[in-house]
């Protein structure tokens, strides 16, 4: 029973570290297409 809870309590953090790592990564890959499509809007503008 002990290892079994303690299983089941492993998941529930495992879960909540990667669903951290994706939002990050998505932040991150956000981040970086909001400053490539303002610098294209720039450029466009400037021309």
């Amino acid at each position: 029973m002990g290892k079994n809870e303690n299983r089941t309590k492993e998941i529930p953090v495992f879960n909540v570290g990667a669903f951290n790592v994706m939002s990050s990564g998505l932040l991150v890959i956000f981040y970086f297409f909001a400053l490539i499509s303002t610098n294209a809007l720039a450029q466009s503008e400037f021309t």
